[in-house]
C-alpha cells in the first residue's frame, strides 16, 4: 500500500503566544516546534518505516522548517518540494491578533467560528472565504496525488506532506466527501507535528482506493510529556 504522511508544522512562536497565524504571513518554528519535529522525523524513519524520496510542504517557514528537520533524519535524504497552494487559510485582519482581540472586533464572526458549522460563504474578515479555501486546497491535493501515485516507482510509494491546520482538515474532508456546513470545519483536530495517514491501494471488492489510516497522532512526542 502506498502512504501519504499529512503532517502539521511544529510549534511556532505564535502558537506559544496564542496569537492567529494565518497564510499570508509567517512565524517560525518555537524551540520546542523544532525538537518536535525532530521527534516526528525519528518517528517516520523508525516506527513508521517511511519509503520514500520527496518531502513536499507549504511554503511558508513554519513548513518548510519542518519539513526540512524531517529530512534532515531521513535516509537517504528525500528531495524537498514546495507549494503554494498548501498555504494556511488566509484569515485576514484576525492574522497577528490574540483570540481576546479577534472576540472583540469580530464578535458575530468569531462566535460563528467556534461554533464551526460554516457555510460556504463564511469570509475571514479581509481574507479568504470557505469555498475559496476548499477549491484552492481540493486542486493542490489533485496535484499532490498525481506526484505520489503517477510514479511507479517503488521509491515514491510514500511521500509526506507537512502543511497546517487548516490545509490538512481540508484535505481529511475531501477524501471522505464530508460536507463542511453539515459536520463542521472542525470536525478533524490537529495537533503540532501530528501525523495522519492516508493509504492508497488499487480498488477491490469493497474498499475504495483511498483510505484514512491514522489521524492526528502525536505519539512521538510522548517524551516530550515526561
Amino acid at each position: 500500500m502506498r502512504r501519504l504522511f499529512l503532517c502539521r508544522h511544529g510549534k511556532t512562536e505564535a502558537n506559544e503566544k496564542e496569537s492567529w497565524c494565518g497564510g499570508t504571513s509567517d512565524s517560525p518554528l518555537a524551540e520546542t516546534g523544532k525538537k518536535q519535529a525532530l521527534l516526528l522525523g525519528k518517528a517516520l524513519k523508525g516506527y513508521y518505516g517511511f519509503h520514500g524520496k520527496l518531502i513536499i510542504s507549504s511554503t511558508r517557514e513554519r513548513a518548510r522548517e519542518t519539513a526540512k528537520i524531517i529530512a534532515g533524519v531521513l535516509r537517504p535524504s528525500p528531495l524537498m518540494m514546495v507549494m503554494e497552494n498548501l498555504r494556511e487559510i488566509d484569515i485576514g485582519q484576525w492574522d497577528g491578533k490574540s483570540k481576546e482581540e479577534v472576540k472583540k472586533l469580530f464578535p458575530e464572526e468569531y462566535e460563528e467560528w467556534q461554533e464551526g458549522i460554516l457555510e460556504p460563504t463564511f469570509r475571514f474578515n479581509g481574507g479568504e472565504s470557505m469555498e475559496e479555501v476548499q477549491k484552492r486546497i481540493q486542486k493542490c491535493f489533485r496535484n499532490i496525488q498525481r506526484i505520489w501515485l503517477g510514479n511507479k516507482d517503488k521509491k515514491f510509494q510514500d511521500i509526506i506532506v507537512v502543511a497546517h491546520s487548516g490545509t490538512n482538515v481540508m484535505i481529511l474532508s475531501e477524501i471522505i466527501s464530508i460536507e463542511m456546513k453539515a459536520y463542521g470545519f472542525r470536525t478533524f483536530k490537529q495537533d503540532n507535528t501530528c501525523v495522519n495517514i492516508i493509504g492508497f491501494r488499487e480498488k477491490k471488492d469493497w474498499h475504495p482506493e483511498m483510505q484514512i489510516l491514522l489521524v492526528n497522532s502525536t505519539h512521538h512526542l510522548s517524551s516530550m510529556a515526561k
